[in-house]
């Protein structure tokens, strides 16, 4: 069998229906012959994928009685965190307020780049928080302004 490379992880979903697939033709204590790379083929995976899921849900379901075969890579890939979310917010707390107006200095004041800041308000890691410019109008004020735009 030649060996099929897509450069894709298979989802919890798929894996979900490999290990259903196989526990549905799984009989008399074994998997029928040619089940493993029927499904390897069908998902364009190799058949140690599936075998290693299979492997996954039994050990999990003798263990726990519950089968799991998510993926267990997400979370624990990728280049690790440089600051958790709470020295960047304790660093921030210790900068003055008149330094936090604007990203470039904030970034400055606190040595974190200044694009790690607006990720982190984007992904509402940390909240932004504005200072009103203008008080805001009150009906009174709102009919001053009005009479005195109407004097002219």
């Amino acid at each position: 069998m030649t060996r099929t490379t897509t450069g894709r992880e298979l989802t919890n979903d798929q894996r979900q229906v490999i290990y259903l697939n196989l526990l549905q033709q799984y009989s008399h204590e074994r998997l029928p012959i040619r089940c493993m790379p029927n499904l390897a083929r069908q998902f364009q995976t190799t058949r140690k994928t599936i075998q290693g899921i299979w492997t996954r849900g039994q050990e999990s379901m003798a263990a726990t009685g519950v089968a799991d075969v998510r993926s267990r890579k997400k979370g624990h890939c990728g280049r690790p965190l440089k600051f958790t979310v709470e020295e960047i917010e304790a660093r921030i707390k210790a900068v003055p307020p008149f330094a936090r107006t604007t990203y470039t200095s904030l970034a400055h004041a606190t040595g974190i780049s200044a694009a790690t800041l607006c990720r982190l308000v984007k992904a509402k890691k940390i909240r932004r928080r504005t200072s009103r410019l203008k008080p805001l109008l009150t009906d009174k004020h709102k009919e001053d302004r009005l009479s005195f735009v109407r004097s002219f």
